[in-house]
């Protein structure tokens, strides 16, 4: 449901994974919204989806398109106490980045169980979506140098940036899970 309350927020095309295409009526309506589909399990697919990443990142800082890209940089959901490692997506472009953050409270449907997460959520008769808006992050030289010891990559140290910053402000734990 975060996924509504995003577009209805602010009117974004989304990186899904190929399971939610699938999904009767939801497949066809995010695709025509602007959205595209990961297949995790196919190379050319993931390779697909980083170019696509990459171009839409470029358009819009350049203003060639105004079409907002929401990731999910975890690539996965957690049980709200934990944050997992972000993937290259969001930081391949190395172009700053505008993260929101869903923030669980007591009550909140969480849960690494998809089938329970579900009927959490179905069941839930009020349910509130609280996240948080923080400021734009951009990649520097000295974020590099800095933290150096994050990755071996540029990308993959301004991802960890973004995810310890996440850690903190959201008080998470850091967990390794992939998926």
């Amino acid at each position: 449901l975060e996924i509504i309350t995003y577009m209805r927020e602010y009117g974004l095309g989304l990186l899904i994974t190929y399971e939610l295409s699938r999904a009767p009526g939801l497949g066809k309506s995010m695709l025509a919204m602007g959205s595209f589909f990961i297949n995790r399990e196919d190379e050319k697919s993931r390779s697909n989806a980083l170019k696509i990443l990459e171009k839409r990142a470029n358009d819009f800082y350049n203003k060639k398109s105004f079409v907002k890209t929401l990731i999910f940089p975890e690539g996965t959901t957690t049980n709200g106490q934990y944050i997992a490692g972000f993937k290259k997506g969001a930081f391949i472009s190395l172009l700053p980045v505008k993260p929101l953050m869903v923030i669980p409270y007591e009550g909140f449907p969480t849960s690494t169980n998809r089938f329970f997460f579900f009927v959490r959520t179905v069941a839930t008769f009020k349910l509130k979506i609280l996240f948080a808006e923080l400021p734009i992050i951009k990649p520097t030289d000295y974020m590099f140098e800095t933290y150096k010891d994050y990755g071996r990559e540029k990308w993959e140290i301004y991802a960890n940036v973004v995810n310890k910053i996440y850690s903190e402000i959201g008080g998470f734990k850091q967990t390794d899970i992939k998926f």
